[in-house]
């Protein structure tokens, strides 16, 4: 678990540092923006002012706030789940963003007033600036969240998604575990499931299907109906006429033409070696390595 954490630490700490350049810079540009602009309609409604230098300086110390605000929520992302504690998650980003609002205002707007020989702002300046200013904050941290929301739905719907593939699959594999194909033998007729089989062959226009025990039966349908009761992990269509499971196959070697050698571990009417196509070689190569569900 303190394996994982230190991960997930460092996850958002790369995160932070990824979006700091960008998207701190336009979250305090349009703080920034949006607070100045409304302080000034609010004090003067009728002709508000616009200053250049105030709209820089409401800008610059929009930064500290909203990089402050981005560390409160990477904060509260280990601390408060979504989840699991909604409500404290709410009341202590609120909470938390107040107090830096408090102080990133009071404090460096103040020593702006005093560097700028403008004297200090009064008790009501100070309330409508500090409220103006949480306002355009929270709409601001509520359309973060919002954005969140809507990209944990989006991972959660892919991951649904991503499941009920497995799940699918999983499906097919327990199905080709219990199905049984029927085979023939003389004037019997019996079934056998589909991991028994080792390999099937088109001979003369009938199906020889060889099991693993050394018993040969005939197939009543055609060799491309076979393939299809067969699980895909297994068992490879490897010509017109030949079907071996992966078990068969004891190695393989590039042959010419891009064509594929496969070295068989029992013979098949014969043969023990066999060719895979140019055109089929590429698929047969990732069905060989691959690591499927064995069935």
């Amino acid at each position: 678990m303190f394996t994982s954490q230190i991960h997930f630490t460092k996850e958002l700490a790369n995160k932070l540092a990824l979006k700091f350049p960008i998207q701190l810079l336009v979250e305090a540009l349009f703080l920034g923006s949006v607070a100045n602009l409304l302080i000034n309609y609010f004090f003067n409604p009728i002709k508000p002012d616009f200053i250049i230098q105030e709209y820089l300086i409401a800008c610059l110390l929009s930064l500290p706030i909203v990089l402050c605000n981005q560390k409160i929520n990477l904060y509260l992302e280990r601390t408060y789940d979504w989840k699991e504690l909604p409500t404290q998650r709410f009341f202590f980003h609120l909470a938390y963003l107040a107090v830096v609002l408090l102080l990133s205002i009071n404090l460096f707007g103040n020593v702006y007033m005093v560097i700028s020989a403008k004297g200090y702002f009064s008790l009501y300046e100070l309330l409508c600036i500090n409220l103006l200013a949480f306002a355009v904050a929270i709409l601001l941290t509520s359309f973060k969240w919002a954005k969140g929301f809507y990209n944990n739905w989006l991972n959660a719907d892919k991951n649904l998604k991503y499941t009920q593939k497995q799940l699918e699959a999983l499906s097919i594999a327990n199905q080709h575990k219990t199905l049984k194909i029927e085979l023939q033998k003389g004037t019997q007729q019996c079934f056998v499931a589909a991991h028994e089989i080792l390999w099937a062959k088109t001979e003369d226009g009938i199906v020889w299907v060889a099991l693993k025990n050394g018993n040969h039966f005939l197939y009543k349908n055609t060799l491309s109906q076979l393939i299809q009761m067969l699980p895909e992990s297994q068992f490879f269509l490897v010509s017109r006429n030949v079907i071996v499971s992966k078990e068969l196959i004891s190695s393989i070697s590039p042959s010419t033409y891009g064509k594929v050698s496969l070295a068989l571990n029992a013979s098949i009417k014969g043969e023990n070696q066999l060719t895979v196509s140019r055109p089929k070689a590429a698929s047969f190569r990732k069905w060989f390595n691959s690591n499927s569900i064995s069935n």
